[in-house]
């Protein structure tokens, strides 16, 4: 009853088709179930012998249910993504490939991680796919590659209007010339009192631009204004100025 009427949400409905994409994308591939299958088998073979004279069963007709399992592994996907394209107007199916250099991760949807290797995934043609690039430390996020132009920003929202789509998230060594002169001198989460607020401290002898840095954890990114910090003054970024 209440998947029903939550799908009624056109909102909700996007969010659903893209979850269960990502999923046949990762946990539920034919690979993945196959290896877990491949697992399952080597841990029970040597016990089967025993469990067939047990019960007198048929050890031609175990094997047949094995060769099942792998053939419902190897279809189950299509046949799902058959049900969402006749359930939800979602579009064609679509491709997308990924590649990621080393020294960071890709967020698809916020939810699959992607570092430093390929990563197919199939979509679909009426709802877009959301990409994220986060660096690792010492390390910068570059641009995109795949476009017609270099794309800069970090986060992606694409309409998969190819049959393909094959994107680079490009990330480069970087040694931030502020290094060793700024730091995050004191952070206050989940503050009842004042709400969530940053310090940053410029200890050097020389004021800092801060104009379009940005913070950001895993689920959210703020970019910062038009601002400066003086030498050794503080700026603190916060929920609440007043509180």
């Amino acid at each position: 009853f209440l998947l029903r009427n939550l799908l009624k949400n056109a909102t909700f409905q996007r969010q659903f088709v893209n979850r269960f994409a990502d999923h046949l994308n990762s946990v539920f591939t034919s690979k993945t179930v196959e290896t877990r299958i491949d697992k399952l088998y080597t841990n029970l073979i040597a016990e089967i012998p025993r469990h067939i004279e047990r019960w007198q069963l048929s050890e031609k007709r175990w094997e047949e249910q094995v060769k099942l399992l792998y053939t419902f592994a190897k279809k189950r996907p299509a046949y799902l993504r058959t049900h969402l394209r006749e359930m939800f107007d979602v579009g064609a199916e679509r491709q997308i490939q990924l590649n990621t250099t080393s020294g960071g991760q890709v967020y698809v949807n916020e939810r699959l991680v992607i570092e430093n290797k390929t990563f197919f995934g199939t979509y679909f043609e009426k709802l877009p796919v959301q990409l994220r690039a986060v660096p690792h430390f010492g390390y910068r996020f570059s641009h995109w590659e795949g476009f017609a132009e270099r794309e800069l920003s970090r986060t992606l929202t694409i309409q998969l209007g190819e049959e393909k789509t094959k994107i680079y998230a490009i990330f480069e060594k970087f040694d931030h010339p502020l290094e060793g002169k700024v730091l995050l001198n004191e952070v206050s989460a989940n503050n009842k009192k004042s709400g969530d607020w940053i310090e940053i401290f410029n200890y050097s002898e020389e004021t800092v631009e801060v104009t379009d840095w940005v913070l950001t954890d895993l689920k959210n990114e703020f970019r910062l204004p038009a601002a400066e910090i003086a030498p050794n003054d503080y700026l603190v970024i916060c929920q609440d100025s007043t509180r």
